[in-house]
């Protein structure tokens, strides 16, 4: 099953052309400063699904390495809608790294994930714009597969967040006890 729109093939051929742009797209994965990192402090983190061209089946979820690993599923890719989103739970400061893994559970079973430096030529990462990440995935393990990296495309986007000084929530505390006890009275 195809799930994609226009604006997932455009950001398809954008994924390709970036792996085209390198000589050897392996070669992206293997620095250290690979990965998705946030830009700023306080910010929200949501993660849109673009679309799949596989055949086997996939599991896309974001890894919490600062909340013991935890991992959170987001998208399969056969049954996931094109543009359906998950905010991540908690807001993120800057240059805090933003991991996922992608695991096939129908097919050739397998799990990538971008933390491990082995893996992380599986994702191909376009942070042109450090607001919005494009991401893809292939899905069969290097040196095999066809190295399109459209076997999972995702968005990752960034947005800032108002987070009240702490003068601001003790001013609100006392604001509520205030209300609290002109209604006993």
């Amino acid at each position: 099953m195809n799930k994609s729109t226009p604006f997932a093939a455009a950001i398809l051929s954008a994924l390709a052309l970036a792996s085209v742009a390198h000589a050897d797209p392996v070669d992206s994965g293997d620095s250290p400063e690979f990965g998705i990192y946030t830009p700023f402090d306080n910010a929200q983190v949501e993660v849109t699904w673009l679309g799949s061209n596989a055949g086997y089946t996939g599991v896309l979820s974001l890894v919490d390495v600062a909340v013991s690993s935890s991992s959170l599923q987001l998208f399969n890719n056969h049954s996931a809608a094109v543009n359906e989103n998950v905010v991540a739970s908690r807001l993120y400061n800057e240059g805090e790294r933003i991991d996922f893994t992608y695991q096939i559970i129908r097919g050739g079973l397998d799990t990538f994930a971008t933390f491990i430096q082995t893996d992380q030529q599986q994702f191909q990462i376009d942070a042109s714009n450090p607001l919005e990440i494009l991401v893809g995935v292939e899905d069969i393990r290097y040196p095999n597969g066809d190295r399109d990296h459209n076997d999972a495309m995702f968005l990752v986007t960034f947005s800032p967040t108002e987070v009240p000084a702490p003068g601001a929530l003790a001013l609100f505390g006392s604001g509520l006890a205030m209300v609290s006890r002109r209604r006993r009275a």
